[in-house]
């Protein structure tokens, strides 16, 4: 593992605009507590420089991310969970509420929970890897906007397509059932050193392909007699050749 000296300057080097502002609010925001605007962030005794530095370094500052991204990987903690010799990440989206903020751009509604009203805001997806067994610690390797354009699932395949080509060591993703469909799944068929580790919910119908017979008629049910209310689909690189594969709702 890089010191901390040495994992700052080969960060410095992917931001190309106003790289000391930028590191200077980061340092910033190391420190600081709850704040209700960036400019607040001057206010931190870590912060050397006047409070007017903080938007220009927002607005002007830039930042090189595919760069960025892969100095993220090189440089993960030694610690970081391995099992089976596989490296394990995980994806999830989280909600940012921004009731007040009208005049922020792409604003979207948001609902965390089924029974819960929307509130509008920004949704981020976070492909992390996961440091140690039963902790919460994880050392985040690509965090991206959801668009209200999109959704969970295209921004976590591209997510996952792009740590597919940070090294060709395995990995294994873990996601909840949101992303039990073929819009994410399908990436399966296009990375080489990703497993995917995919959630069911109990009452998922898979089917086989079918025999060649009477058209329209599906495969055999596949058996998935429950022993809990969820279930862990493993999908390996050597079984994703079928295009077919994918779970389909049996009509």
């Amino acid at each position: 593992m890089a010191t901390i000296q040495e994992f700052r300057q080969q960060v410095s080097i992917f931001f190309t605009k106003r790289a000391a502002a930028l590191f200077n609010v980061l340092d910033a925001l190391t420190t600081a507590g709850h704040v209700f605007s960036p400019v607040a962030l001057s206010e931190e005794v870590i912060f050397q420089r006047r409070h007017s530095s903080i938007p220009d370094a927002l607005n002007q500052g830039a930042i090189e991310v595919q760069g960025l991204g892969q100095v993220l990987y090189d440089l993960q903690p030694a610690e970081a969970e391995i099992l089976a010799g596989y490296e394990v990440y995980a994806v999830d989206t989280t909600p940012t509420p921004r009731p007040e903020a009208e005049t922020l751009p792409d604003r979207g509604q948001l609902k965390s929970q089924a029974d819960t009203p929307a509130c509008p805001g920004h949704k981020y997806s976070w492909l992390v890897r996961l440091v140690a067994e039963k902790t919460s610690w994880i050392a985040p390797q690509d965090i991206r906007r959801v668009e209200t354009s999109t959704t969970d699932s295209v921004v976590a395949a591209a997510q996952v397509k792009t740590l597919d080509g940070r090294s060709d060591r395995p990995k294994v993703v873990v996601l909840d059932s949101l992303y039990a469909n073929q819009v994410f799944l399908a990436v399966a068929l296009v990375v080489k050193t990703i497993w995917l580790l995919v959630r069911l919910r109990h009452n998922r119908v898979l089917s086989e392909p079918p025999a060649p017979k009477v058209p329209g008629q599906v495969g055999r049910r596949v058996n998935t007699a429950p022993s809990s209310n969820w279930r862990l689909l493993v999908a390996p690189l050597t079984e994703r050749k079928p295009s077919s594969w994918a779970p389909k709702p049996l009509s």
